[in-house]
């Protein structure tokens, strides 16, 4: 994914924040859209790429609290369009309670699956991608007037030169 987004270090955070809270409802095994409010997957992977960015520059996260932040990059594939989040939690209800579900949802629900199954492996490419991106960042001088401009174009998110005020 590349990002052409506008972040700014305040706004990723709000991001990021929503995005944990929309992980922590429980509802079935995917989660609509709507839960990260008008937030993609893709501005939630630009915000965690400049928040890090961030962070490395100025460490206030424990080792403990950066591997859980990152850990939950993994669920982003979780997040589906509402409608779709809804009939596949159903069926997924459904199952779990042994009821009977029809040939066509179960169709439906395999089909899901599969390209659940391949998406999730996407969620690893992406985790690794922001892995990749600190990796790089660390290897730079943070104290260096060009971090921040640097760190934007590395991720790949629109830079604007008010955002050095932010780091």
């Amino acid at each position: 994914m590349v990002g052409v987004n506008f972040v700014r270090v305040f706004e990723a955070e709000k991001i990021i924040d929503r995005y944990i809270k929309a992980l922590a409802t429980d509802g079935g095994i995917v989660r609509p859209l709507s839960l990260l409010m008008n937030s993609s997957k893709q501005l939630v992977l630009d915000a965690y790429k400049i928040y890090m960015a961030y962070m490395i520059k100025h460490p206030i996260l424990e080792k403990e609290q950066f591997k859980r932040l990152m850990s939950c990059l993994l669920f982003l594939n979780q997040f589906v369009p509402d409608k779709q989040a809804i009939k596949i939690n159903k069926i997924y209800k459904k199952q779990q309670q042994n009821k009977r579900i029809t040939s066509s949802e179960h169709k439906y629900f395999d089909d899901f699956m599969k390209k659940y199954v391949k998406d999730q492996a996407d969620s690893f490419r992406l985790h690794n991608e922001v892995v990749e991106y600190i990796n790089t960042l660390n290897s730079l001088d943070q104290d260096s007037p060009y971090y921040c401009i640097t760190a934007y174009r590395l991720a790949g998110v629109e830079y604007k030169p008010e955002y050095e005020f932010d780091f």
